[in-house]
């Protein structure tokens, strides 16, 4: 099952032109401060006025002497809510890709939360590291209808930093 979902996925993302539409992704920073050793869970949003998005396939980058990713977490939103797939081997290197599937193909609101990304603080005080959410190779976010990849606008980098 899971083997077909991955199959479809990429077929869709690759294959298929992409749609006008009007999606956005975004990190969502914590306001507080954040510490060395501190374990900080940052959502990933996806904002498409109510597109109805059923797939996505994103990149992360950050700076791994100070970000540590122990895991990404399934979103909040329902037809999100399985763990998204990812390759653990790579978080070590400061980027991790990551993609899921809306199952069943649920209605999505104007604004929800597809995967929580969970950090480890491992920096010392007074470091700082980008984070940068984009598309993978390839991929991108797709939409019902039409069905296909949206043009999809990212926010751009920002910064955490150690106090």
């Amino acid at each position: 099952m899971r083997a077909s979902m991955v199959t479809a996925l990429l077929l869709t993302l690759v294959f298929c032109p992409k749609v006008h539409a009007r999606v956005s992704v975004s990190l969502d920073l914590p306001a507080a401060e954040v510490n060395s050793g501190d374990v900080v869970e940052i959502p990933v949003t996806i904002r498409d006025g109510r597109e109805n998005v059923v797939s996505y396939a994103l990149r992360v980058r950050y700076d791994p002497r100070v970000l540590k990713l122990r895991e990404i977490k399934a979103g909040r939103f329902p037809g999100f809510s399985d763990i998204p797939l990812s390759n653990r081997a790579i978080y070590e290197r400061g980027e991790a890709d990551f993609a899921a599937t809306n199952r069943n193909f649920v209605d999505t609101p104007d604004d929800f939360n597809v995967a929580t990304l969970v950090f480890e603080v491992i920096g010392a005080s007074g470091d700082s590291s980008m984070l940068r959410i984009d598309r993978i190779p390839r991929g991108n976010v797709t939409i019902r209808r039409p069905f296909g990849p949206a043009h999809v606008r990212f926010s751009g980098p920002r910064t955490l930093r150690v106090f």
